[in-house]
């Protein structure tokens, strides 16, 4: 094995090994792989150091004869001395783990995109009288916003992760709304108890925007408390031109999504991800979109109040936005 290694000089391969065998109890089973960059930064880094201890100790050894001295022939592998052995390995450890797999790694980037920390909230007014919201932090006392809100407009908030006390009131100062209502308040997935020297009250948790693109994270409140919203899909309606005639003769009660509550937080489609979809939410009184983008799901919010919605009412509300 002379053309192969010299001396001492198969420890190369055995060093490597053995310390790569000692370095993988540091790493779970996946990650053992010689693929891995820090795996093989920190099996390399050891390698490199024992090596370079090694080839110190035999690369400058000498014998003399009369008044000559003749080095000892070096012990090598693949005709490289142990001690540069060494600082290939050295090199190696040091791209590895400071360069390599940084950029492209899932773990690089999950370090490098943040968890959202907000949530856009939308106060809507669907009735006929300005109405004013309020939004208290987790003391019930901090106010941290209040606005009048026009009829048939709404207004839209970035509110931090935390709990909150939501309310809304008239022009007569009469309330309109209060979160929670009771029918929520033991809902501890949405509701918050707190305690003050005044006594114990709920706030509505309000949980951060998802970290996917292809989601709506949107909450709404409807100041009046009175008006429901329903979901409707109206995806196949946004490619121009429709129809009065089709709009009526169509069913639409078969594309209702969902309903929700005017009592409560409405969370429209929330944590659902439509994969190879991207979505959009048309607020009370928007427009019918006249292009759809690529792969794009289109959905309405039509509030209503009292019964049911029936045909008549959905056709009835998107012929006026048509």
């Amino acid at each position: 094995m002379i053309f192969i290694w010299r001396g001492i000089g198969f420890l190369v391969p055995v060093v490597f090994l053995l310390v790569g065998w000692i370095v993988s109890f540091w790493f779970d089973g996946s990650s053992t792989k010689i693929l891995n960059a820090d795996y093989l930064g920190w099996t390399s880094l050891f390698t490199a150091v024992l090596l370079l201890l090694l080839g110190l100790m035999t690369h400058n050894k000498h014998k003399e004869t009369g008044d000559s001295q003749v080095k000892h022939k070096r012990a090598h592998f693949f005709y490289i001395p142990i001690l540069y052995w060494g600082v290939i390995f050295g090199v190696l450890s040091i791209y590895c783990l400071a360069f390599a797999g940084k950029e492209s790694s899932p773990e690089a980037v999950e370090t490098i995109i943040e968890e959202p920390v907000t949530r856009i909230v939308n106060f809507y007014n669907p009735g006929d009288d300005t109405l004013t919201y309020i939004v208290a932090d987790e003391t019930g006392e901090g106010l941290v916003s209040r606005e009048k809100v026009y009829p048939g407009q709404y207004l839209s908030l970035e509110l931090d992760m935390k709990s909150y006390l939501f309310s809304a009131y008239n022009q007569n100062r009469e309330t309109t709304l209060l979160l929670p209502d009771k029918e929520y308040a033991n809902d501890t997935s949405k509701y918050l108890l707190l305690e003050d020297d005044k006594g114990q009250f709920y706030q509505r948790i309000l949980y951060p925007a998802t970290a996917a693109e292809d989601d709506y994270d949107e909450a709404w409140l409807v100041l009046d408390g009175k008006h429901n919203l329903i979901l409707v899909d109206v995806t196949e309606w946004c490619s121009g031109k429709i129809k009065t005639e089709d709009i009526d003769s169509h069913e639409w009660t078969e594309d209702i999504y969902d309903i929700y509550d005017a009592r409560d937080l409405i969370e429209p489609l929330n944590k659902k991800v439509f994969k190879g979809k991207t979505i959009r939410v048309l607020a009370p009184g928007e427009y019918l979109t006249e292009k759809l983008d690529e792969n794009e799901q289109v959905y309405m919010l039509i509030p209503f109040e009292g019964e049911y919605p029936d045909n008549s009412f959905i056709s009835g509300w998107i012929n006026s936005l048509n």
